[in-house]
């Protein structure tokens, strides 16, 4: 398997399933209960960071292309997909932390040492729509 999180509720596992995308898992069940697609290039099946958001209400997963998608949890919408407009396509890693009224996350891509970024985004946890932006 991929990548995997445990949600601060220690009820509930985030993992990257290396084929398509992430499954939600409840603590002693067997089956996903969300499931999270995204349209990236799985052929190489290499494990990809996932990252909860606003208390759980967000997952983000980074890909091959360079992205990184955000997922509405309640719904399994896809809320925004974060570019890293570096080619060829290259892993992307993601780590978030909350604060109070704020997220913070952190996305990085890598392929060479004259390739190699991190971008930080940011989202106001307070509003009820989420969107997370940079400054660069």
């Amino acid at each position: 398997s991929g990548h995997c999180l445990l949600l601060p509720d220690e009820q509930t596992v985030l993992i990257s399933n290396l084929s398509e995308g992430m499954d939600l898992y409840r603590i002693r069940h067997c089956h996903p209960y969300r499931r999270f697609k995204y349209t990236a290039d799985t052929s190489d099946n290499l494990p990809v960071q996932v990252a909860f958001l606003h208390d759980g209400r967000a997952v983000a997963c980074g890909s091959m292309d360079g992205n990184v998608t955000v997922w509405d949890v309640a719904n399994e919408d896809q809320i925004q997909v974060l570019p890293h407009d570096v080619r060829p396509p290259l892993l992307t890693v993601v780590q978030a932390y909350q604060y109070r009224d704020f997220t913070l996350l952190a996305t990085g891509t890598s392929h060479s040492s004259e390739n190699t970024y991190i971008r930080i985004w940011r989202s106001d946890t307070s509003r009820s729509a989420f969107s997370l932006s940079t400054d660069s």
